[in-house]
């Protein structure tokens, strides 16, 4: 698992829709975990293909989870209640307007995981590149799992063994 999980933005943005115990009832906050098992297979599968052009592969599971459907998931030891976004924008507003330190929480949801409205989340300049790793890839065989109750509960374990999230 994950050494430095304090400075990696979508464990912080599962953190904090966990610690308000709510995800908002929107598109947009759809994430892709690469495993790392995973990730090392495919470089392996990449450096073994002979007769290849010399070439930036842009290596990352293209099997994506949309997290309000992930954390709401009820089979999970930890979950979030999905409310509409009225609802979880005026909750930050309380938040911020009582000094409550589960603020923070909410503009980490904000400044990282909805980019302050200031960015397309459906576009990724890397788009091309990763499609194309990805057909190399598929082509000898390759191909990414999604993400699971059962790898994402394992997550949210280590997270609380690290003491990164409390039940």
């Amino acid at each position: 698992m994950q050494e430095n999980i304090n400075n990696n933005a979508i464990a912080l943005i599962i953190k904090s829709f966990l610690e308000l115990g709510m995800i908002p009832d929107v598109d947009g906050f759809e994430y892709e975990f690469s495993y790392v098992d995973y990730t090392a297979k495919a470089i392996a599968l990449l450096v073994s293909l002979s007769g290849m052009p010399v070439n930036n592969f842009h290596i990352g599971n293209n099997v994506s989870v949309e997290l309000r459907d992930c954390l709401s998931d009820s089979t999970l030891d930890i979950h979030a209640d999905v409310v509409p976004l009225k609802e979880f924008l005026d909750t930050g507003i309380k938040l911020f307007e009582s000094n409550d330190p589960k603020y923070e929480m909410f503009n980490q949801i904000v400044v990282h995981g909805m980019n302050g409205g200031n960015i397309d989340l459906n576009y990724r300049a890397s788009d091309v590149g990763s499609e194309l790793t990805r057909r190399i890839l598929e082509k000898y065989g390759f191909t990414w799992p999604a993400l699971t109750s059962v790898v994402m509960n394992r997550f949210l374990a280590h997270c609380e063994k690290v003491g990164f999230i409390n039940k």
